[in-house]
């Protein structure tokens, strides 16, 4: 199934940083390659983001981007706690 929009939740591998989602999200953000962008929302789970693609994407294309953006030093005290097609 290919899509444009995927629901990501970011989870603090510490609660002391958990006060930081915010951040840490627009972080991840600002990581993605050109063509992606994405907007942040907080749930109970953790912090959710809604990533979207210029074009549509296979689920694995996007746990790859969003994984690589997640290698990123700046984020290391993060997780990716789920990422669906919406």
């Amino acid at each position: 199934m290919y899509t444009r929009t995927f629901q990501v939740t970011l989870l603090a591998r510490t609660p002391t940083v958990s006060r930081n989602a915010s951040i840490a999200a627009a972080r991840l953000i600002s990581l993605l390659p050109p063509g992606w962008t994405g907007r942040i929302g907080d749930s109970v789970e953790g912090t959710v983001l809604v990533i979207e693609s210029a074009v549509p994407v296979g689920a694995g294309t996007a746990l790859a981007v969003i994984t690589s953006a997640l290698a990123d030093d700046t984020l290391r005290d993060w997780e990716l706690g789920g990422c669906r097609p919406l």
